[in-house]
């Protein structure tokens, strides 16, 4: 019987490429890239400033900006509570579906202990969000450069 494999968002085959200019990072040159008192810490640290280098320049971004993380979980908490920290918006409201990941539930549940306003949609029974027509103010312009805009969404149910 032919296997397909629908779970790509959690987990995907390495493609050869990759691992074949991984295998040495996974058998041989296996170090700590934190560790910067050895040589293992080091050359590990190296390779990861390469990718990274070699990253930022195939999407036109910093090599500051590339963020290697461990997983979802991590990534998830470093995107949203990065934005909520980094953008300093004056009482931030988070729209989001009941269904999310509990991952990003869990984060989105902390932000409201710390004065964050999160709306959980649910869901209807073919999958669709529920229909809403709201307008949000999320917030002032601080100075010309940095602007929160009032924002209208309409949710329509998906068929």
């Amino acid at each position: 019987m032919h296997r397909i494999y629908l779970d790509n968002q959690s987990t995907t085959q390495v493609d050869p490429n990759v691992m074949k200019k991984m295998t040495i990072w996974f058998t041989k040159n296996f170090g700590n890239a934190s560790s910067n008192t050895h040589a293992y810490g080091w050359e590990a640290q190296e390779a990861i400033n390469i990718a990274r280098e070699q990253i930022a320049n195939q999407i036109g971004a910093d090599s500051s900006e590339i963020i290697f993380t461990s997983g979802a979980t991590e990534s998830i908490n470093i995107a949203i509570k990065g934005f909520l920290k980094d953008n300093l918006i004056e009482n931030p409201h988070i729209i989001t579906l009941k269904t999310e990941h509990s991952v990003v539930l869990d984060t989105f549940k902390s932000a409201e202990k710390n004065g964050v306003d999160v709306t959980y949609l649910d869901v209807l029974k073919n999958g669709g969000a529920e229909q809403r027509n709201t307008c949000y103010d999320i917030g002032t312009c601080y100075d010309q450069n940095h602007c929160n805009v009032f924002m209208c969404l309409q949710f329509f149910r998906f068929t």
